[in-house]
Formats: C-alpha cells, sequence, structure tokens
C-alpha cells in the first residue's frame, strides 16, 4: 500500500511533464549577454514560465513542448511540425533569463498519443520511487524525465551515484533507452 500511495503522489506531479521523443542529444549554451538574471529565478519559476512561453503561443500549433529544469539546465522534449518550429523553440529558451544550458530533445513528428504520454508517466514514477530508495543516489538529486520510453536524467552527482541511476533507469520495465545529462562533480 504504502509504494502504492508513493508511486499515486509522484505520478501526480508528473501529468504536467509529459514529453515525448526527440533526436538532438547535444547541449547548447546560450548568449551569455542572456544569462545575467538574478540569482532568485529558481528552476520551478524558469519551467513554469518557459512552458507558458510555449503553450501560450499561436507559434506551435499542433505540437506538444515540455520544459524541465534542473539547476538552470533546460530539457525541451515533445514533438513539432517542422524544423522551424523546432529551432524557434531552442531560440526562446536559448534567450530564456536564467537558462545557462539547454539539452533539445523535441522531435518532429506527429503529437504523441495520451496512452504514449501515460505510459511514460508510469515508467517515471516507478524509477523515481526506486531511486528514492536508493543509498547511492541523493534524494531530489535526479530529475527524471520519460519520452516514448525513453529516460532522461538531470542532476549534479558524482559518478558512482551516475552509475546507481543509470543502472536502475536500465532495470525498469518498459524502458527502451537511458540519456543521461548530469553535471558531475569531482
Amino acid at each position: 500500500m504504502c509504494k502504492l500511495l508513493k508511486i499515486m503522489l509522484i505520478s501526480g506531479g508528473l501529468l504536467s511533464g509529459l514529453v515525448a521523443c526527440a533526436n538532438n542529444s547535444s547541449p547548447t549554451t546560450p548568449d551569455k549577454s542572456t544569462v545575467d538574471a538574478p540569482a532568485s529565478i529558481d528552476d520551478s519559476s524558469i519551467q513554469s514560465k518557459l512552458s507558458a512561453k510555449y503553450s501560450n503561443s499561436d507559434n506551435f500549433p499542433n505540437s506538444n513542448i515540455y520544459v524541465d529544469v534542473f539547476n538552470r539546465t533546460a530539457l525541451l522534449t515533445g514533438q513539432v511540425k517542422d524544423q522551424a518550429q523546432k529551432d524557434f523553440a531552442e531560440n526562446i529558451a536559448r534567450g530564456y533569463p536564467g537558462v545557462v544550458k539547454i539539452y533539445d530533445y523535441v522531435d518532429v513528428r506527429l503529437p504523441s498519443s495520451f496512452s504514449a504520454r501515460s505510459k511514460d508517466s508510469m515508467i517515471t514514477a516507478q524509477l523515481k520511487t526506486q531511486l528514492f530508495g536508493e543509498p547511492g543516489v541523493p534524494s531530489g538529486g535526479v530529475k527524471v524525465v520519460t519520452t516514448n520510453a525513453v529516460v532522461y536524467m538531470l542532476g549534479v552527482v558524482n559518478q558512482d551515484q551516475a552509475e546507481s541511476a543509470t543502472r536502475i533507469a536500465a532495470s525498469v520495465g518498459g524502458v527502451d533507452k537511458v540519456v543521461t545529462l548530469f553535471e558531475y562533480l569531482n
């Protein structure tokens, strides 16, 4: 019962972060002149405001663009109808105050189905539950996003923590691939 409650609590917070798979895995760094945002801008503020820019824009019809932010690193995932939309989405994130690094995994394709997004949510919930109980991984130190059975992990960890988190992610049922986007401690 306790495990089911944890899964339900975690998955409830994930509904706003459902994502889909993409191809580009190299990070981009914003123009340094736009990264002088005050230190009070935190990850959740950046994430919610940047997400609103995509969802409230008429520039992305028939698209799903999701934003996840960890340590001012923005992970863009979802689907857009063409390369011009993909480039425009990345440019918006690049110019956003407080964002210091961008990983663009937005895919040019039709939006994913509700069923696929639901399955991704369950994978993320299961993985977060397993990571929470893992003594070698700092609680809250790893952000998990799943898109079309591809797990993306962001965080600031040491090499051993990264290996533990990656091993656990790869063992979760339904995961096709694990993409680690960690910053490593010395």
